[in-house]
């Protein structure tokens, strides 16, 4: 990501720390706003990237909740489940790796998105990483998303928006679900707060 896309929000004294494996909640549910949950899962296995789950408040898109570690697709779906359901929110999981995905169908997710009738998640072509990451860059500048944890932040400041695999001492997971946000933003279409008419 461009240095001057993520300079402003790296000096943010808003900046959360996190770590992985624990859920963190950095504000309570908006009654009657928009959220979406994205999700860059991992396979069954100990090495590679982890998995992440992020929610977004769609109005604001701002980050307010986050989660990054180990659990297999089951487990990560439960948990998915669970957020969805405190924050009803839409579901955007990456589907390139299908066992979540499919472990959220057997489950009946509500407001899953399905890329086509036929592709339930987000499956990430080369064209659609492409066209996400552009959008990524602009939101980012214009700062129209927010992130707020501290390891997204540092991911995105060290990712090159292709790289999956651990460089640098960093995994890009947390950065992955900012790029499903910019394509569901895009996609989806939450607009803007609602104007309070006095």
């Amino acid at each position: 990501i461009p240095v001057d896309a993520i300079n402003k929000l790296l000096r943010a004294p808003t900046t959360r720390q996190v770590t992985n494996d624990q859920e963190f909640f950095f504000e309570a549910r908006e009654p009657g706003a928009p959220y979406v949950l994205t999700c860059d899962p991992a396979g069954f296995g100990e090495t590679g990237d982890p998995s992440a789950v992020t929610v977004w408040h769609g109005w604001d898109q701002r980050e307010v909740a986050s989660w990054s570690g180990r659990l297999d697709p089951g487990r990560l779906a439960d948990l998915i489940l669970r957020w969805q359901k405190a924050f009803d929110a839409d579901v955007v999981v990456e589907s390139n790796k299908g066992e979540c995905c499919s472990a959220l169908l057997s489950r009946g997710c509500p407001k899953m998105h399905w890329s086509s009738s036929g592709q339930p998640g987000w499956y990430s072509t080369d064209i659609a990483k492409g066209a996400a990451l552009a959008d990524l860059v602009d939101m980012l500048r214009r700062q129209e998303i927010l992130p707020v944890s501290g390891d997204t932040l540092t991911q995105l400041a060290t990712w090159d928006g292709k790289t999956r695999k651990r460089t640098g001492g960093h995994h890009f997971d947390r950065a992955v679900t900012c790029l499903i946000f910019a394509y569901a933003a895009r996609v989806l279409g939450y607009g803007n707060r609602p104007r309070v008419v006095p």
